[in-house]
């Protein structure tokens, strides 16, 4: 009888003491980027960290109040992305995850996020100042105008000079040349 009681108690806190472990194993979102609630004004990508592997197989969809959002979802465990096709709108948007874990359990939940989008005109305004600030002004464009003039006379005058050069080496080698060719003949000649 003790010794049943003995086995009875043991089995009884194994499978308490192993419970926790099992329980753990399941794959459950740790954090998310946007996170659950956060107000944000771009989003072109969500990224949902997982707390334990999970497989390719796992899915996440992005729903605003337009419907379902067009994105690829792609799996590096332990991370899931949402690459969206669009940048979101402003607007509330919730995010639906299925993931398969490595322990082959299916955990599923959704979080929230808010979109506060700038208006466009804030955009237009924004676009316009970069593009102000990448446009050559007039100054640049006859400083760079003068640098190509500068440039193209520093080529003349080096083609000048190996135009003077050529005119000097090619009478050397000619008479080089000559001079070669008579000492040949010469010696050819003292032979005979």
């Amino acid at each position: 009888m003790k010794r049943k009681s003995y086995v009875l108690t043991l089995i009884c806190l194994s499978v308490i003491l192993l419970l926790p472990t099992i329980a753990s194993g399941h794959s459950y979102v740790e954090e998310s980027e946007p996170s659950e609630g956060e107000k944000v004004e771009i989003v072109e990508e969500i990224v949902l960290t997982f707390n334990a592997g999970i497989e390719n197989v796992s899915t996440a969809t992005v729903i605003g109040e337009e419907g379902e959002v067009e994105g690829t979802v792609e799996v590096e465990s332990p991370v899931l992305t949402i690459y969206l096709d669009d940048m979101l709108p402003s607007g509330e948007y919730e995010v639906q995850w299925q993931a398969l874990g490595e322990d082959t359990h299916t955990t599923e939940g959704s979080f929230s996020f808010v979109v506060d989008a700038p208006l466009e005109e804030e955009i237009d305004e924004e676009l316009e100042e970069i593009s102000e600030e990448q446009t050559p002004s007039v100054e640049d464009e006859a400083e760079t105008g003068q640098v190509i003039e500068e440039s193209e006379e520093i080529m003349e005058e080096e083609n000048d000079r190996d135009d003077d050069q050529n005119s000097v080496v090619l009478p050397i080698v000619i008479v080089s040349v000559i001079i070669i060719l008579t000492i040949i003949f010469l010696l050819r000649k003292k032979r005979r």
